[in-house]
């Protein structure tokens, strides 16, 4: 049943219509922040697993990832998160002044 409803998303756009090709429906579909919500949930407990560093800030709000690591695993951390899946690219925010960025509000 789910892949019958994630091959069947069509759109209208400027009067047409469009079939997507790749991703999981946007708008009313009550199945995308469901599905989102499980891959992000099962990319984070993947990754997270696989490495021994004690990690004091960890948080998530739907897409937004929140983890404080060490510098010096920083950048291959980064990197495990990109290679998840060919689609999905992550973005480093690093710390300046004492304060961060996250969920576009500096704290």
């Amino acid at each position: 049943m789910l892949l019958l409803i994630l091959n069947s998303i069509y759109f209208k756009f400027n009067n047409k219509f469009f079939k997507q090709i790749f991703g999981l429906p946007i708008g009313p579909s009550p199945l995308s922040p469901i599905l989102a919500n499980l891959l992000i949930q099962d990319l984070k407990m993947s990754i997270l697993s696989n490495i021994n560093v004690n990690i004091p800030i960890n948080y998530r709000y739907v897409d937004d990832i929140l983890i404080a690591l060490p510098k010096n695993l920083m950048y291959s951390i980064f990197e495990m998160f990109n290679s998840y899946h060919k689609r999905l690219n992550f973005t480093i925010e690093h710390i300046d002044d004492n304060s961060i960025y996250f969920l576009d509000v500096r704290e």
